[in-house]
């Protein structure tokens, strides 16, 4: 769904899920059938994860602000907004 809305060129594809070694890519996934699609009207991925460094993470030894987004995973969620 996040490339149906947010379509990658060769040059640039600003949502992806994973970065690994310097590469970023996509391993996960949002998937909607016929009957659902006329119901989502956004998708996306939310960096918030993998672009931060491990020592922010849940296994680090720093944490951040309580209130405040933190490297819960390697890997960034992919957010879906449907029309109820």
């Amino acid at each position: 769904m996040v490339h149906h809305f947010h379509p990658c060129t060769e040059d640039q594809c600003r949502h992806y899920t994973y970065r690994y070694r310097g590469e970023k890519g996509t391993l996960d996934y949002a998937l909607a059938s016929k009957a659902l699609m006329p119901r989502i009207f956004n998708a996306r991925s939310w960096l918030v994860n993998a672009d931060e460094p491990r020592v922010l993470g849940y296994q680090g030894d720093q944490q951040p602000g309580k209130n405040e987004p933190w490297r819960s995973t390697d890997h960034n969620p992919v957010i879906v907004d449907l029309t109820l």
